[in-house]
């Protein structure tokens, strides 16, 4: 559009397709800059490359070659520099998939220059100035959002302008949209490009079941794209993966939207899907619950994403700030969490990930202590998302206001949330609200349950062990609560997780540091600066014989009554009633019978 270079004649030799000889790419070389020149093909048998060199040679004005995609062509950098050498009149630009020894050919040259896909990228003003040239004027939102979704490069902002041309579409109405979809137009056939729109109209609606269950058709037949690896086709490609896995990842399919998620990445690598997919593939594996990618992957995502606030009222790189607030939480760094959660900003009513920035706010709360506060903010925004609230989110935000109820001492609540759900995404919560409120064996029956089921994540799993190891420890079993505690140190060591310790309340942290096993933490110490759930009812540890005396006191029976049956004295019994007494802190029968109503006995 600019004619950079008027006084030069330019050349431009388009990409040819794969399996072409070398004397065949030169040879097309030369007939384009003979018909640039407007002068007839040249005729004989003789070596195109030599012919190109003399032709070249020969040529008074300046000339710029403009090889498209060279990467058929052996040794191209040996025949571009003897090229070069035809005369300082000759300029070459070269486009190139393969790294090959470029670095050194342009590094042996001072005139030579690298340019990397960044320097070409077009500025915003540029998109906007293209648009209008291409005949699809749009403002200053649509153009910004464009920016953000091909990362200014020409060939993909090229392709929103042919959509918009060709599609008829209205990119101001649903920027968001039409932009995601501009990558898989006229790239697949109509029923997987259908398929395809039908998902995401599904997931837009909250049908999170029925947008995977169009991805198992789409995964189980093959998405229909050109073989070729041209760029346009793998990102055509890596779009469509990224949008089968965020649908399965929607419907709670973890392990399958790690999966497609990881395809998305590799086949969409330094394109705007890619990086996308890169971002929404670590939340996935920082929700089951393994930290060491995740963690990397934020770090690469705050280093490449732009800032916040440059789109207005929408929010930017929501995927990898919660990444970020869920790997900090469970390497029980409260601070920097809360650093993410304020860059992340509130929920906007077209965040596709909601849920996600809601749980990251509930689970800080929890471990900052802020429950009252976390429940309350977590409820009230979760009204202008009702009608979302199936799949993953369901499961995420039950249970995270269970686990802020129970905070807060509201166990009846809790239940109400989780009480009825089979789903392993909960597990952990219920297990703690059996353990609370003193039901041991009820919460060991659902670590035995769960633990060791595939379906449920690492995270939940290293919960739950640590639960039993409490439940163990609560009905005098160390070699169960060491076995459960070995489990969770081996959890803890292969994916970061630190948080799950702090599930034990603190009047059961000795006791559970005493059992020999090395562990990642200083259990006493996060107990203290982390302290988050305490037992429903006060726990009373007796032994066995001062068990047997108060079950024969609920019973009716009297001091007398008590020593014939354990066949021991009256003073024994009475030594052993003063023990009681202290224990429940009361100084009467009746009294004792009271407060054992109201307390754990372990």
């Amino acid at each position: 559009m600019t004619d950079p270079v008027p006084d030069h004649l330019p050349v431009f030799v388009a990409s040819s397709p794969a399996g072409v000889t070398s004397d065949e790419y030169w040879g097309c070389v030369l007939s384009c800059l003979y018909a640039y020149k407007g002068l007839p093909p040249p005729d004989g048998d003789r070596d195109n490359l030599e012919i190109l060199v003399a032709e070249l040679a020969s040529t008074t004005g300046p000339v710029v070659l403009v090889l498209d995609d060279i990467d058929v062509v052996d040794k191209a950098e040996e025949y571009v520099g003897r090229l070069l050498e035809c005369g300082g009149s000759t300029r070459i630009i070269v486009t190139t998939r393969i790294a090959g020894g470029w670095r050194d050919f342009v590094d042996a040259c001072p005139d030579r220059v690298m340019v990397t896909p960044d320097v070409l990228a077009f500025t915003e003003e540029e998109v906007r100035t293209f648009l209008r040239v291409s005949g699809v004027p749009q403002g200053h939102r649509v153009s910004r959002w464009i920016m953000r979704r091909t990362n200014g490069q020409p060939t993909l902002v090229s392709d929103v302008c042919r959509a918009l041309t060709l599609g008829g579409v209205h990119a101001s109405s649903d920027p968001i949209g039409f932009v995601d979809t501009v990558e898989s137009m006229g790239m697949m056939e109509p029923a997987a490009a259908a398929a395809i729109t039908n998902m995401m109209r599904l997931r837009s609606g909250g049908n999170f079941a029925e947008a995977a269950q169009v991805c198992d058709v789409l995964a189980s037949e093959t998405v229909s794209i050109p073989a070729g690896a041209d760029d346009t086709g793998m990102h055509t490609r890596a779009f469509c993966y990224l949008q089968m896995g965020t649908s399965l990842l929607l419907d709670a399919r973890l392990d399958d939207a790690a999966d497609m998620l990881g395809r998305a990445r590799i086949a969409g690598a330094g394109t705007v899907v890619g990086r996308a997919a890169a971002d929404s593939l670590a939340l996935t594996h920082a929700v089951r619950g393994t930290m060491i990618d995740p963690h990397l992957w934020a770090d690469v995502e705050q280093q490449q994403h732009l800032p916040v606030s440059e789109i207005p009222g929408i929010p930017a790189k929501t995927a990898g700030l919660v990444t970020s607030v869920i790997v900090a939480l469970n390497r029980l760094d409260p601070d920097d969490a809360l650093d993410k959660l304020i860059e992340l900003g509130e929920v906007h009513e077209a965040e596709e990930l909601w849920a996600f920035v809601l749980y990251a706010h509930g689970e800080y709360a929890l471990l900052a202590g802020l429950h009252a506060d976390g429940l309350r903010h977590v409820e009230s925004e979760m009204r202008s998302f009702a009608r979302l609230s199936s799949g993953i989110a369901g499961h995420l935000l039950d249970a995270v206001r269970a686990d802020l109820n129970l905070a807060l001492g509201r166990t009846d609540e809790a239940v109400r949330l989780v009480g009825g759900s089979s789903e392993p995404l909960t597990a952990a919560v219920r297990a703690r609200i059996c353990l609370l409120t003193g039901d041991f064996g009820g919460a060991e029956m659902i670590v035995h349950r769960y633990g060791a089921d595939p379906r449920c994540p690492p995270r939940v799993s290293m919960e739950l062990f640590v639960i039993g190891t409490a439940a163990a420890c609560s009905q005098g079993r160390r070699s169960d609560a060491r076995r459960h505690l070995s489990r969770a140190a081996t959890l803890s060591r292969q994916t970061g997780m630190l948080r799950p310790f702090t599930s034990l309340f603190p009047s059961m942290t000795r006791e559970v540091a005493e059992l020999g096993v090395e562990l990642p933490v200083d259990l006493v110490r996060i107990a203290s600066e982390f302290a988050t759930f305490r037992p429903s009812h006060r726990m009373v540890r007796l032994t066995p014989r001062e068990r047997e005396v108060l079950e024969a006191l609920l019973s009716g029976s009297s001091v007398g009554m008590i020593a014939k049956a354990q066949f021991v004295s009256l003073n024994t019994v009475k030594t052993q009633l003063r023990s009681l007494y202290r224990k429940l802190g009361v100084h009467s029968r009746s009294d004792a019978i009271e407060a054992a109503q109201q307390v754990v006995l372990v």
